[in-house]
């Protein structure tokens, strides 16, 4: 099925105050690999905002006549992210020994010269 037919086929139940919260990622035209599996297609995005772009809590509920898989993309950044500033901690850390091994060698061949 193409990606236009899905998203026709999906609905979505969500509170009232959620303004347009199923939108067609369709025109996008992503490659397969871009995701998870390569049998998957971006078909469309929940947002769950309001008018003034404050977050609508609630209960949503998506119906599709096609099989989907949902995707939390913020969930993915977070963990990015946290990879990406764990791994700049281990490259601070390890500069931080660097510079202290050097100082400990020039200091201990300072003190063996007197």
């Amino acid at each position: 099925q193409d990606c236009s037919t899905a998203f026709k086929g999906m609905s979505i139940v969500a509170p009232p105050a959620a303004l347009k919260p199923l939108d067609s990622f369709c025109h996008l035209n992503l490659a397969r690999e871009d995701f998870i599996s390569s049998s998957l297609e971006l078909v469309a995005g929940i947002f769950v905002n309001d008018m003034y772009s404050d977050v609508v809590l609630g209960e949503y509920k998506v119906t599709s006549n096609t099989d989907f898989w949902a995707v939390d993309s913020c969930g993915y950044l977070v963990e990015d992210v946290d990879a990406a500033f764990r791994a700049l901690y281990l490259l601070i850390a390890g500069i931080i020994l660097l510079l202290t091994s050097c100082f400990s060698c020039c200091a201990a061949g300072c003190c063996v010269a007197l």
